[in-house]
């Protein structure tokens, strides 16, 4: 099936994944080697919840939230 992958769960790619889950993508590698700060909260749709945690993790959690059978790969580094 499809897979797609996305650099960066900031802003834009939180969003743009969040949104390929809901288009039912089967397969995401999210890649990001940056923390939640508390300014993503309001800045990035990341929640109180998340702050300390690796952008990654808590962006696939939110993917796994909209659809639990999509197989997330979560990648806590820098693209290369």
């Amino acid at each position: 099936g499809l897979a797609v992958t996305v650099i960066g769960v900031g802003a834009v790619g939180r969003q743009a994944a969040l949104q390929l889950a809901c288009l039912g993508v089967p397969r995401l590698r999210l890649v990001d080697f940056d923390l939640v700060e508390p300014t993503n909260v309001t800045t990035q749709g990341y929640t109180v919840a998340d702050v300390g945690r690796p952008k990654v993790l808590a962006a696939a959690a939110a993917v796994r939230a909209i659809d639990p059978l999509i197989e997330v790969d979560a990648v806590e580094d820098r693209y290369r």
